[in-house]
């Protein structure tokens, strides 16, 4: 990081003034700043990637308010379970394999890190997790379902987040255990889930694996015979109530992780609707600035990078922007503070680059430096294609509400649209995707419908663009062999069900509006859950913008690219 205080990004850019007219741009922002404590300490598998069979991990309290984790393979062992044991409960759920337990007693009260008060009671939701308190009567299921539940709601530990189910058909001899004991003086309560099935294997493959809460605070996982199922697996730890979520880790590559960080991310944001325009000041608002701050200055360079810093002492911290060019003193004002850029140029220019801003803060790691997300910042004569999702739920069939939408503002015709949860930057949603098996909702298109079993319409009624689209002849919709629809689902997960959808245009033409509605699986599903879809545009001209899905309003979330 240069520390000296170059003067002016003005110079290094444009300094041509043009105040007569306005050219608006852009701004977006990726990744993610440093030091961040996690609010939640968990690993999503994917379908059939679950690797840590035969193993145990303990989570021990490390005073921060968070927890340190490491692998206590060999060093920890099932606990007895079964009827005969003391305080032993047998716990069926038979054909309702959504439902909860009744609150159950630990037997002593458990010091739950970053709440004031710990908790006496849990709740059981057998498809892998132990919620303290009260959890919702419904908790389900695979991992990338369960992940939003224990994100917002009370603190819970996932031991192996799935679809398990106990029942006469699919696990005639599976059980849930829960028992309370003393061992070596110390309290303890476990939950065992002893051959339990994925509700959906057939036939059935049992996974027995074992969650233990200690009366100082600590927490061992273990875990037996694991059937490796084709759906996502949730392991970890939420402290709850909607805190930032900064991502999984790896627990066979990130072990030993403590999370002992002092204090939230180095975060850069702006107004979602103050873009960056030539001849007016762009304020960009820099969040959670150290109150050891002696030095602040944003980065600023023509391309963007994605190195990790942990080598040199900064851990979880990452240069996301290339050789700079220029760096920007930033006014220190702990924990908030703003950067305000005058940008001037012709009105035919255009000044695109990426930023980061970094502090000096010497208690912060071993280097004394945090970082921030990066800002993609655009401004000249480029009017926006705009992307949103809109509405209280993406599987509805009401003629008046939203639900996909895109608004060509430029001055260009759109030849595709990319719509990508496999990229998405957001983990509540990498593992969303597309329903198109949507024949409820037929009302609503007037354009694209497919006769196949199970292939709805695609387009919304009155949208300009619903007629004249066509894929070439190598290209094949799976719901439509004779590419009638317009679209073409990829990263199948599912009959009817894909991660990435491809639309062609023959005539999506500047001021055109594109809608379309298609059930978004991986509740919840308003508008306001899409954050983080990565939405990319080609051109006839061969040119592509690509940008995320970003929060603006109740049940809106949106990109302007």
């Amino acid at each position: 990081m240069s520390r000296r205080p170059a003067l002016p990004l003005l110079a290094a850019l444009l300094v041509l003034p043009n105040l007569a007219a306005q050219s608006i741009g852009t701004v977006a922002f990726d990744g993610t700043g440093c030091p961040r404590r996690s609010n939640a300490i968990y690993e999503l598998f994917t379908g059939g990637t679950f690797d840590l069979s035969q193993r145990a991990l303990r989570w021990s309290p490390n005073g921060e308010g968070a927890f340190a984790v490491e692998d206590s393979t060999g060093a920890t062992t099932f606990l007895p379970f079964g009827d005969a044991h003391p305080g032993s409960t047998s716990l069926n759920e038979g054909l309702q394999h959504h439902t909860v337990s009744a609150p159950l007693p630990l037997g002593f009260t458990y010091p739950v890190p970053g709440h004031a008060t710990g908790y006496d009671h849990v709740t059981l939701a057998p498809k892998g997790y132990i919620v303290f308190g009260l959890a919702q009567t419904s908790f389900c299921c695979s991992g990338s379902s369960g992940l939003p539940l224990i994100l917002a709601g009370n603190p819970a530990f996932a031991v192996f987040g799935q679809y398990l189910m106990v029942d006469p058909v699919w696990s005639p001899t599976g059980t849930i255990w829960h028992a309370t004991d003393t061992v070596g003086g110390r309290q303890v309560a476990y939950f065992t889930w002893d051959g339990v099935n994925d509700s959906f294997e057939d036939p059935p493959f049992s996974t027995t694996c074992q969650l233990q809460l200690w009366d100082d605070g600590a927490c061992e996982m273990i875990w037996g015979s694991v059937h490796i199922s084709h759906r996502p697996v949730l392991v970890g730890w939420s402290a709850g109530g909607g805190q930032p979520d900064y991502g999984p880790i790896d627990f066979t590559t990130d072990l030993p992780f403590d999370d002992s960080y002092p204090a939230d991310p180095l975060t850069m944001s702006t107004a979602f609707a103050h873009r960056p325009t030539i001849g007016l000041p762009f304020t960009i608002d820099i969040a959670n600035v150290p109150a050891t701050t002696s030095l602040a200055a944003l980065l600023v360079s023509a391309s963007s990078a994605d190195i990790d810093l942990e080598l040199i002492g900064m851990p979880d911290c990452s240069l996301l922007v290339g050789s700079t060019f220029a760096s920007i003193p930033i006014p220190i004002a702990s924990p908030t503070t703003a950067i305000t850029l005058d940008f001037f140029g012709p009105n035919s220019g255009a000044i695109a680059f990426e930023a980061q801003a970094a502090v000096l803060a010497p208690t912060i790691n071993a280097f004394g430096v945090a970082t921030s997300n990066r800002a993609s910042i655009f401004v000249g004569e480029r009017d926006p294609v705009i992307v949103t999702a809109t509405g209280p739920n993406s599987s509805n069939n009401v003629t008046t509400s939203g639900f996909w939408k895109i608004v060509n503002g430029s001055d260009l015709d759109i030849v595709g649209v990319r719509m990508d949860w496999s990229t998405s930057n957001s983990p509540l949603t990498q593992d969303y995707r597309f329903d198109t098996r949507e024949p409820n909702m037929a009302d609503r298109f007037d354009g694209g419908n497919s006769t196949l079993p199970g292939c709805g319409g695609t387009y919304r009624l009155n949208s300009d663009v619903t007629t004249g689209l066509d894929y070439a002849a190598s290209i094949v919709s799976p719901c439509d062999p004779n590419a009638r629809t317009g679209w073409v689902g990829t990263n199948q997960v599912g009959t009817g069900m894909y991660q990435t959808l491809d639309f062609a245009f023959t005539s999506f033409e500047p001021g055109d509006v594109f809608e379309f509605d298609c059930d978004t699986d991986g509740n919840p599903s308003t508008g306001d859950d899409m954050v983080g879809l990565e939405v990319t545009i080609t051109f006839a001209n061969g040119s592509v913008r690509s940008g995320h899905l970003e929060p603006v309003a109740l049940w809106e979330s949106r990109v302007d690219l």
